[in-house]
Parts: structure tokens; sequence; C-alpha cells
């Protein structure tokens, strides 16, 4: 058996992924690049502890690429990431990181549920909205538009 290729093997990661996303990783040389002929075995690793297909990590295989699939990443899901494709003309070995930088806390929003409102002309009303200190949220005219309703911010810290 040939020893491992080298040149640029890390995993795509997004720049940015919350907590209960779902998240693909995807292991193999690149399209055309090299043949490591057909996979015998592939070993996922996180920090160093075997990764098994579970309800949470799903392995998946093909002839010659391997996908890890998270179906709702926790926080202790960031780590070192390590996967190993040994196939009949030499092993391939693919890495990336999950970084506190990159798997961040998905954003907890406390709004009230329902708040009557006696509608005048020159009115204006208050909503509260509690989000952690990480996020700064914003007041959209409707769900689906783009449309920033003007807001005052005012950053206050409970326990």
């Amino acid at each position: 058996m040939l020893s491992s290729p080298t040149g640029p093997t890390n995993f795509s990661i997004p720049d940015t992924l919350y907590t209960g996303n779902r998240l693909v990783l995807t292991c193999g040389p690149p399209q055309g690049s090299v043949s490591i002929g057909e996979l015998s075995r592939v070993d996922w690793r996180l920090d160093g502890k075997t990764i098994q297909s579970n309800s949470h990590f799903d392995i998946s295989s093909s002839s010659s690429s391997s996908q890890l699939t998270i179906s709702r990443l926790l926080s202790s899901d960031r780590g070192d990431y390590k996967c190993m494709l040994v196939g009949q003309l030499l092993n391939f070995i693919q890495w990336g990181a999950l970084t506190t930088e990159i798997l961040l806390p998905a954003p907890v929003l406390s709004v009230p549920l329902l708040l009557n409102f006696h509608c005048e002309e020159e009115t204006t009303a208050s909503l509260l909205c509690c989000v952690q200190t990480l996020y700064t949220p914003e007041w959209l005219s409707q769900p689906s538009s783009n449309v920033l309703l003007p807001s005052a911010i005012t950053m206050s810290k409970t326990s």
C-alpha cells in the first residue's frame, strides 16, 4: 500500500454554525485528483475517539468517499475531526476543527407571545426582547421582509 497523499486535505466547514444545525463533512480526494481505489475501511474520529453511526452521527460511504452527518450540532461536537479512507491503492486522510469561533450557541430569543396595543396617530409602542449578549436583535416589519424597523436597543445584564 502507498503512503497517504499530501496537499489541501482540510474539510470544508462553514465560517459560522449554530447548535441545532445539521452538518455534513465529506471525506475524499477532490474529483479527478487522485484515485485511492475501492474503499476497504473508513475511520472517522473526534478528538482521537472513534465515531460510530448512531442517532446523532450518521456515516455513509461510496466507492471512494465518505460522509459524516451530524443531525443536530451540540456544543460537545466541537473538536478536531479526522477521517481516514483505506483504499486498495492508498490511504487518504482528511481533517478539520470545529471551534468555539465556528460553532456558536443558537440564539435564545424571548419575546412576549401576545401584545395588545391601542393604535393612535403618532404613538409608539415599547416591545421587549431578550437575547444572549453575543447577539444583536433587529426588528423586521414582517418575518419575510428585510425592512428594519426603527428601534432603540438598551443593553442590560440580568443574572
